[in-house]
């Protein structure tokens, strides 16, 4: 499955340019983009489960492969 960038992935790498963030602040931003990352997975699983056959078979996966990505838990890679 392809990755993409979210819609806050600017605004991460303006913090990651800029000087070190004391060590609550990076902790929050952390955690921030760890509970980014398992959103954007659950509704990227949501969403393939929905796709046609058609869809299915452009991206190369079968409807058994897209439906048990779809139940993995939003917090694995």
């Amino acid at each position: 499955m392809a990755h993409f960038a979210g819609p806050h992935t600017n605004h991460i790498t303006f913090l990651a340019g800029h000087r070190r963030l004391p060590a609550l602040s990076a902790l929050a931003v952390a955690f921030a983009v760890t509970v980014a990352k398992w959103h954007q997975n659950r509704n990227t699983r949501l969403a393939l489960r929905d796709l046609s056959d058609h869809q299915l078979e452009d991206v190369g996966l079968t409807r058994r492969e897209a439906l048990d990505e779809s139940r993995r838990v939003f917090w694995l890679n």
